[in-house]
């Protein structure tokens, strides 16, 4: 099988070309009906097997097709690369990271004229926004022109349908007046920056969802609209609002905006964008036509504007309350939102409801889980700041359960932030987070190395305007214990190690050690209370286990298989074919039964690898199982099973 096939004739790409287009001319150079034909049935199932998640137009399996054709490595350049493993990943092009909803999924475009010109199809054809010529301004077309057939670069002649053999070329050219959009978004691409492309596929994205409360648009129309935003930000706002205004019985506005809420949490909408838009609106009252849409906890507070406590509490009060579904899911109706929004419920509560609270000393307090909940953190952050200052009840502090005084509660809220849950929120590393806030002069007002609470804590005040952005531009900035050298050894001989030594040994936080320790995960000498003293012992025996050879972490064990994480765990996690060996911080399965479903795999295909290989969608392979058109063979040591199904069987549907 290392053999590799010897071309008669080269085919020469273009620098623009897409891969499955040189594929296809190379097979019709070299007198081949197909891609497929090409290669052999032999050596296409050959290349399933190196990369079986993978398509031609993907870098890692075109890669093992070059050197299957012995064609020059430099032409990698005509496939996409990943920008993650996964099959959904968003795909590299011109150092752009594109999501692959951007992609055309149906079929492949193409301008009549360029075929014309020079017989091949162009990688930029495959973009969505790219629906136009941005040379000729002619339309492109998706299907041919005589029989209606989506265009498929799998077979046949690069010019000629696959299905009735009419000369592409011959298409009727339909002139596009406003080719200066496609001329923009190529513009937007090529500025090389992935936060301004970020912005505009936020706003896709968005929009594609705002559109579906009553009628999905066409691409034209997105562009167009994204085009207004980027280049006419006040006209962008008022045809936007008169989008809403069309349709202002389904929904109010701020429901209405609901998928521009949620991005905007990660790229921010040029200043308020969002908010302008509603003040354009015409006043929306309840009726007939309007829809009832189920919400989710988060996406009830975006639309409010409110943080968790309030939320909880009007829960607790019956102000709002959750729907029944089938999914066990916490949801709240739109409509009983909507209440809020015109005026007919107020958000403020005269007394916190008793449900949620208990009086002690004639304070009224809630329990640590609920904090933790509201602030967003966990318990043992929020335990600790309850025995400070900040959350403690000064008359009670001793009490159990534990109960933090709820009007400490909202002022904490309100004007604080614990630094760990405002990197989490950021999406930074929390490790450094704080030395790097420092290095840009926001400092927190409390935490270890200010009044040794063992809690970074910063004020809302001073972090108003950071995002991510800013946080990974930091390259150099001053740890409080500098670097620690990797080559760490211990300076002292004794049966334990320190909480320091083993975050070391272990390269996790100190914090991160406590929880392990509290998990039974490491023993503790409990005849030192404080400072605390792990037995060398179970350290080591959890080191040797990480680092074992019988033993491989669930990520490396997922790309082994070429399966994302969800798919993992239902195909061959809940099936018994992996037991999992949960250590927190570190997930493992044995290798030897990673080795059996390997072995297995390279008989079977799940599903959506079949669809895959037959370049379909994922159902693809189930409408032929019901058509009995091909035969699933069913696997699985516990009573929930995976459908697989036979390599060849599926090679076969392609003869």
């Amino acid at each position: 099988m290392n053999k590799n096939i010897r071309l008669l004739i080269e085919a020469t790409p273009y620098p623009d070309e897409s891969a499955t287009s040189y594929l296809l001319r190379t097979a019709e150079l070299n007198g081949h009906t197909s891609v497929y034909q090409l290669f052999g049935k032999e050596k296409f199932s050959f290349l399933t097997k190196l990369a079986p998640n993978y398509t031609f137009m993907d870098q890692h399996r075109f890669k093992h097709v070059l050197q299957t054709l012995s064609l020059k490595p430099d032409y990698i350049a005509l496939a996409f690369d990943r920008d993650k493993l996964t099959s959904r990943a968003p795909r590299i092009y011109r150092n752009v990271i594109i999501d692959l909803s951007l992609f055309k999924s149906k079929s492949y475009s193409y301008c009549p004229q360029c075929l014309k010109e020079q017989s091949y199809f162009r990688k930029l054809w495959l973009l969505r926004p790219v629906y136009s010529c941005p040379i000729h301004s002619i339309l492109l077309l998706d299907n041919c022109y005589r029989c209606g057939h989506a265009i498929n670069l799998q077979s046949g002649s690069i010019i000629n349908c696959s299905n009735c053999s009419a000369d592409l070329r011959e298409a009727k050219q339909i002139h596009y007046s406003e080719n200066f959009l496609i001329h923009w978004f190529i513009y937007i691409l090529n500025q090389n920056s992935n936060e301004l492309f970020h912005e505009f596929t936020s706003f896709w994205f968005a929009l594609e969802k705002f559109a579906a409360l009553d009628e999905p648009r066409s691409d034209e129309d997105y562009l167009k609209i994204l085009y207004e935003y980027f280049e006419n930000t006040h006209h962008s706002i008022l045809t936007m609002s008169n989008w809403i205004n069309s349709r202002i019985n389904l929904a109010h506005p701020r429901i209405q905006l609901l998928s521009f809420y949620k991005e905007n949490k990660t790229v921010r909408f040029k200043e308020n964008y969002l908010s302008n838009i509603e003040k354009n609106c015409i006043p929306y009252l309840p009726n007939t036509k309007s829809k009832n849409f189920q919400l989710t906890p988060e996406e009830s507070r975006l639309i409010l504007g409110i943080g968790r406590l309030k939320l909880t509490n009007l829960l607790a009060s019956n102000l709002l309350k959750r729907v029944e579904n089938n999914h066990s899911k916490q949801l709240l109706s739109s409509i009983d939102i909507e209440m809020f929004l015109i005026g007919e419920k107020s958000l403020e509560i005269e007394k916190l409801p008793v449900s949620i609270s208990n009086r002690q000393n004639g304070l009224l307090t809630v329990e640590i889980r609920l904090a933790a909940e509201i602030l967003n953190t966990n318990l043992d952050t929020i335990r600790k700041l309850a025995k400070s200052h900040w959350l403690d009840d000064a008359k009670k502090r001793n009490t159990t359960p534990l109960q933090i005084p709820i009007h400490k509660l909202e002022n904490f809220q309100k004007k604080y932030v614990i630094a760990s849950t405002l990197a989490k929120k950021l999406n930074v590393n929390p490790g450094n987070f704080v030395e790097k806030m420092t290095s840009i002069g926001i400092k927190p007002i409390s935490g270890p190395h200010i009044d040794k609470l063992p809690v970074n804590i910063f004020s809302k005040d001073a972090i108003q305007l950071i995002t991510k952005e800013h946080i990974d531009q930091i390259k150099e900035y001053q740890t409080k214990t500098g670097r620690k050298k990797t080559n760490f050894k211990r300076k002292t001989n004794y049966d334990f190690y320190s909480l320091n030594e083993a975050a070391s040994i272990l390269k996790i936080s100190p914090s991160q050690v406590a929880t392990l320790i509290h998990l039974k995960i490491l023993d503790r000498d409990n005849e030192f209370l404080t400072p605390i003293k792990i037995k060398r012992i179970s350290l080591d025996a959890l080191k040797n286990m990480l680092e074992s050879e019988e033993y491989v972490s669930l990520q490396n064990a997922s790309e082994k298989l070429s399966c994302r994480m969800n798919w993992f765990n239902q195909y061959w996690c809940k099936t018994g074919f992996l037991e999992i060996k949960d250590l927190v911080y570190w997930k493992l399965v044995k290798k030897s039964q990673l080795y059996e479903i390997i072995k297995l795999k390279e008989e079977y295909l799940t599903g959506a690898e079949a669809s895959s290989l037959l370049g379909m969608r994922h159902s693809h392979i189930t409408n032929l199982q019901t058509q009995s058109l091909i035969i699933p063979y069913y696997f699985g040591k516990t009573d929930k099973k995976i459908r697989l199904f036979k390599r060849s069987d599926v090679l076969g549907l392609m003869a």
